[in-house]
This record gives C-alpha cells, sequence and structure tokens, in this order.
C-alpha cells in the first residue's frame, strides 16, 4: 500500500471520529444529571484503567516505541481493543487528557460493505471503516472528556461500544465458520473505504497506530467468536 493511500485510510478513519465527537459531548451533558459520579474535566491512563476494571475488563499501558503509550484492554471472552488517550497535559503518564480514542479491529475477510454500511447505520457509537489495502475492518469512538463528562457516562459509552462490537461478531459469526489474513484481492471499493479527507486533522498516530500495526495485532487475536460484552457492560447498556 502506497504511503499516500495509507495515511488516506487512516485521515479517512480519523475524519469519521471526529465528526461524533460532538455528540458525543452532547450526550454527556444531557445524561450527567442523573449520575453520581462528579464531572471530569481531562481523563487519565490510570482513570481509564480503573474504569475498565469496573467493567470488568483488564487493561495496560504498552509502548511501541513509535506511538504514544496507549492503554490495550482485554476482556474475559478473549476480545481485544485499545483506548488512546488525546491531547494529554503529560503525554508520558498519560494524565490531564482532553479525550480519548476506543478502537478495535477486525480482518476484513469475507465481509462486505452491505454489512458496514448496516452496522453504520445502527450501531449505538461505534464507526467503521474498511482498510482494503491492509485487509482491516476498524472500528471507533472518539470521546470528548474536554468540558466536562461524569465517569459514568464515560463508562456507558465504553459499554456500547462493547455491545455494537459484540453484535457485529456475532452477526459474523453466524455467517462464516473461520476468517484469515491471507490476500484474497479485498473487497470491491465502496463510499467507506479511501474516503477524501481535510488534511487539517490533528497527528494521526494519536488515533490509530503507525502503520496499523497493534489494529493488525487486533485482528489476528479477535475471532468473530470472542466476547467484547462482559456482565458489567451488559447491565450498564440493558
Amino acid at each position: 500500500m502506497s504511503n499516500l493511500l495509507k495515511a488516506k485510510a487512516i485521515f479517512a478513519f480519523a475524519t469519521v471520529l471526529a465528526m461524533f465527537a460532538t455528540s458525543s459531548f452532547a450526550q454527556s451533558a444531557s445524561n450527567a444529571l442523573p449520575f453520581s459520579s462528579g464531572v471530569m474535566k481531562s481523563i487519565s491512563a490510570e482513570d481509564t484503567i480503573s474504569m475498565l476494571a469496573d467493567l470488568e475488563i483488564a487493561g495496560e499501558v504498552r509502548g511501541d516505541g513509535i506511538d504514544q503509550p496507549f492503554v490495550v484492554a482485554t476482556t474475559p471472552g478473549g476480545a481485544q481493543f485499545f483506548i488512546r488517550l488525546i491531547s494529554c497535559d503529560d503525554p508520558v503518564s498519560l494524565a490531564g487528557c482532553a479525550s480519548i480514542v476506543v478502537n478495535t479491529a477486525f480482518s476484513n475477510a469475507g465481509a462486505t460493505y452491505d454489512e458496514l454500511n448496516a452496522f453504520n447505520g445502527i450501531s449505538s457509537v461505534t464507526t467503521a471503516i474498511n482498510s482494503a489495502s491492509d485487509q482491516l475492518l476498524i472500528f471507533g469512538r472518539h470521546i470528548v472528556i474536554y468540558g466536562g463528562m461524569t465517569r459514568d457516562n464515560i463508562e456507558l459509552v465504553i459499554a456500547l461500544f462493547l455491545n455494537d462490537m459484540q453484535t457485529f461478531a456475532e452477526n459474523r459469526n453466524a455467517s462464516v465458520t473461520s476468517v484469515s489474513m491471507i490476500p484474497d484481492g479485498g473487497p470491491k471499493r465502496s463510499k467507506i473505504d479511501g474516503l477524501t479527507v481535510n488534511h487539517g486533522l490533528r497527528s494521526k498516530s494519536v488515533l490509530v497506530s503507525e502503520d496499523l500495526v497493534a489494529e493488525t495485532g487486533a485482528a489476528v487475536v479477535n475471532l468473530w467468536s470472542a466476547d467484547f460484552a462482559t456482565a458489567a457492560s451488559k447491565a450498564l447498556v440493558d
């Protein structure tokens, strides 16, 4: 994949996530009163791992020496996803951060654009794109904490992301028995692949990993039979 095409695919994902940042903040405002937790003005890696623990999910900070370190989360059901902390006052310790991006990936083997378009139409908080040349389906949600958002609300959005992923995985698992990363020519291009985007966005590395290394790793780990949802996340959504 050429550097230009790869940049377009990554910036496309950044653009799609940014489109939903405003709605995430609006959701926090509309839901602030019913919750008991205080309003957070920023978030840290420590906060994030604590919230994951509330959802019965293990989280740890990892770095690859290229990207800013990020939180790797693993559910009891074997699913892997990432939380990237953005615009941090302390980027070394990942503290005082203005927002987070929750994302994960699957192999795109066997997936169709009709499925992705349908998913984007019914998902609660998650947006999916296809990176055809990388053989990846990338799913993400941008959650803005800057300006104020409760801990309960952040956990709810993460739980909704997990519920979206659980639904997509179950639907795919019902139609295929296995997937692989073996090249098969890839699916035909669509409006959710190779989008033209605004290059005025912040650095791509905060939204997805350099050369999609982390996302490729997640696509290997994430079988369609993996469980993203936990008992705790289901309790928040139901």
